[in-house]
């Protein structure tokens, strides 16, 4: 195994250093109820006896059968002669998930216990930073758990020691020049495109898009967050209906450093106030859990140790609700907070977001106003250093 030394994704780390090998912390999922998602497939539910029917944009490609035979065995014998009933259409097999092999393969896993989904970000060795791929999978995964008549309620966590360290801006994995195939709007695909063609129409899909998709999931979802939840990691934090928060979690958006009003789900008013989301803002600095309890951003702060089942029993007791009550309930909710202005207020800020972009690359030497997470992490160093 080769030995690489990779700068992490968000300002607010030091790099890191990983092997290339990263099977070892995927096999910690159970291999009978995990499955990996990928943006180029959704797979059916294991636990089905037949294949459902393809959700749109899927491509579903599973063997067929025939009244004699079976997927994958040799024919059987040949039937005597003579009138026989017509057999009824047997149901196709769906083979069991084979488990979870290299990490960057399946960058988000797909568990279903009872009524509960768990869909976790799984780019560990990267601090979980969003590439394209993952925000496809994790597209995937939700649109799977929505399908799901048995699935009354979603959890949103991470692998590895942070929730999400933000948008992928340095990893080997990193595929900004990558097209898939469009779901959250209209938008060109914005590949071979350049200035405002380009990033305008990337991330009004990749980012605002898909969150605002993400929220509107007609089942209550909670974010599980420990460590870093920086950026990006907000804004899929955000979406969610409830987030649980452990001790040792932070919460962070330092993009003003480059120039930048805030990540392009700007939801910091609605879910901290107007004063608290300008302090965020103005410092970049990061802010605990306890402080972020005491701001209404997060629903309860427990001992790490604690967060998968404080998270778990919280979902199950919400699982006993009726699902229709529960899909209302959350549709009044984000109904109220839009007529509060959230909707046109994203809206506005986002072009905000943008003019900030296009400034930096007029002036400087990228949309990013030169900095990458290294710079970042050192400033904000130099800051609080500053008496």
């Amino acid at each position: 195994m080769t030995e690489r030394t990779f700068r992490p994704a968000a300002p607010d780390l030091p790099p890191i250093t990983t092997v290339a090998d990263t099977t070892a912390l995927a096999q910690a999922a159970d291999a009978t109820r995990v499955a990996g998602i990928g943006p180029q497939s959704r797979p059916a539910r294991a636990e089905r006896a037949t294949v459902p029917a393809p959700a749109p944009g899927s491509d579903p490609a599973v063997p067929g059968r025939g009244p004699d035979d079976t997927a994958g065995s040799e024919p059987g014998p040949k039937p005597v002669p003579g009138p026989e009933p017509v057999p009824e259409p047997e149901p196709v097999p769906v083979p069991e998930p084979a488990g979870v092999t290299v990490a960057e393969e399946s960058v988000v896993l797909y568990e279903v216990d009872g009524a509960i989904a768990r869909v976790t970000m799984n780019r560990p060795e990267f601090r979980n930073a969003q590439n394209s791929k993952m925000t496809y999978a994790l597209d995937d995964a939700f649109y799977r758990a929505a399908s799901d008549p048995a699935v009354k309620v979603i959890i949103l966590a991470g692998a590895g020691r942070h929730f999400s360290a933000g948008h992928d801006i340095g990893t080997p994995g990193r595929d900004v020049d990558r097209s898939f195939d469009r779901r959250a709007g209209l938008w060109w695909d914005h590949v071979g495109e350049s200035g405002a063609e380009n990033r305008f129409a990337r991330e009004q899909e990749v980012y605002l898009g898909m969150c605002r998709r993400w929220r509107e999931l007609p089942k209550p979802t909670i974010a599980q967050v420990h460590g870093a939840c920086i950026a990006g990691g907000l804004m899929l934090a955000w979406v969610c209906d409830l987030i649980v928060a452990s001790d040792d979690a932070f919460f962070a958006d330092p993009v003003v450093r480059m120039g930048i009003p805030g990540v392009e789900y700007f939801a910091h008013p609605w879910v901290m106030g107007p004063r608290a989301a300008k302090e965020f803002l103005f410092l970049g600095e990061r802010v605990d859990a306890q402080r972020a309890l005491a701001l209404g951003m997060v629903n309860r702060v427990v001992p790490r140790a604690e967060l998968a089942a404080e998270v778990t029993s919280i979902a199950e007791r919400i699982a006993t609700m009726p699902r229709l009550g529960l899909a209302l309930t959350k549709k009044a909710v984000n109904q109220s907070e839009d007529l509060m202005g959230l909707q046109t207020g994203m809206d506005s800020v986002f072009g905000l977001h943008h003019l900030a972009h296009a400034h930096n690359a007029e002036v400087g030497a990228d949309s990013l106003a030169g900095q990458d997470a290294r710079s970042m992490r050192d400033a904000r160093r130099a800051s609080e250093s500053t008496p």
